[in-house]
């Protein structure tokens, strides 16, 4: 999963599906590991926040137990 992240570090795509594998594989905090950093990629190299898809499959995962 992480070598489609590295070749496509810009796709803000990518990286929802990778934060989905890892959450339908039980793997919560790789998951939310995953989406910081897609946040600083996206922060510091194109100076913009990730997208309100991306907000709310956060968000969905903090508030699953």
């Amino acid at each position: 999963m992480s070598s489609n992240i590295d070749a496509n570090n810009l796709r803000e795509e990518s990286y929802r599906h990778a934060i989905r594998f890892y959450m339908r594989s039980g793997l919560k905090p790789e998951a939310l590991a995953l989406y910081n950093k897609c946040q600083h990629v996206l922060e510091t190299i194109l100076g913009v926040s990730p997208s309100v898809e991306t907000g709310k499959l956060i968000k969905s995962i903090v508030e699953h137990n």
